[in-house]
């Protein structure tokens, strides 16, 4: 794991330095900042779309793993959900109750 993540650090920064190095650098700076910034456009561009690429397979598995689950999901809800309203009126007081404890207790 660290080696892919070593190889993936130094390909960000190397890839723009050999696209540059493959591009003809003319004598001016205005070329060589035109050549840079196509090189940065470049390399983003690959990246951004790798990371949807990537996105995209994550969320299909995961929207198939999701309607898969989905009944047993939601009869687990509602299996809480009728737990909590029996418990409910058990727990709570009303404030005049919860009043009435209070001066009982003294």
């Amino acid at each position: 794991m660290k080696y892919i993540t070593l190889i993936a650090i130094l390909s960000l920064i190397f890839s723009p330095v050999l696209v540059l190095a493959q591009a003809e650098i003319p004598g001016d700076t205005k070329g060589i900042e035109t050549a840079i910034k196509s090189a940065w456009d470049a390399t983003f561009s690959y990246f951004k779309n790798t990371a949807i690429l990537v996105w995209d397979k994550i969320s299909g598995f995961l929207t198939k793993e999701v309607e898969k689950r989905k009944p047993e999901i939601e009869a687990e809800f509602e299996k809480e959900v009728g737990e909590l309203k029996e418990d409910l009126p058990k727990t709570t007081k009303t404030l005049w109750e919860r009043f009435k404890d209070l001066i009982s207790n003294e």
